[in-house]
């Protein structure tokens, strides 16, 4: 089901520093349909009965899409691209669009963070427009409550949206 990947896959990157690692789904429909019955795209990936565990387990979390659909629901501004540019006068429907994306996608995983790839092959050819759009759009998201779908409550704030090429304090 994933291609390139054995039972010493996270040993051997476990044993090079990694603590995690993300991987595309390859399966077929009624693997995708398990997968999803049990949230469990996500996993700690013990791969070796002969190594100790602190020495192998490595999160693993697995797409459920491909790593190109989130900009082709519109959330890129690349060459070519006639996606319109995020502006005062459509940054709350794009930052709605986008909670509706995420909150969609997190709905296969158990835990309450998700990873969404923000490009795809051949994108970023136009870095400036990409992460002008990208930045604006995050930073409205964070500036803002939004409200709480799922538990019924009247806003929350969301969780912060990390951007790529920033650096994160944990």
């Amino acid at each position: 089901m994933f291609s390139g990947y054995s039972q010493y896959t996270p040993v051997l990157w476990s044993a090079m520093g990694y603590e995690a690692m993300v991987i595309r789904f390859e399966g077929l429909q009624r693997q995708r349909s398990a997968f999803d019955a049990v949230q469990g795209f996500e996993w700690i990936w013990r791969g070796s009965d002969n190594a100790s565990p602190k020495d192998q387990d490595i999160f693993t979390h697995c797409m459920y899409g491909n790593y190109c659909d989130f900009v082709e629901q519109g959330f890129s501004w690349d060459f070519g691209d006639v996606n319109p540019s995020v502006t005062p006068d459509n940054i709350a429907s794009l930052a709605q669009k986008m909670l509706d994306y995420i909150t969609a996608y997190e709905k296969h995983y158990r835990g309450g963070t998700v990873m969404i790839a923000w490009g795809c092959d051949f994108k970023f050819q136009d870095a400036a427009s990409m992460f002008g759009n990208m930045t604006l759009l995050v930073n409205y998201v964070n500036s803002n409550t939004w409200p709480c779908l799922a538990c019924g409550c009247s806003s929350l704030p969301l969780p912060t949206i990390w951007m790529p090429n920033t650096a994160y304090l944990i």
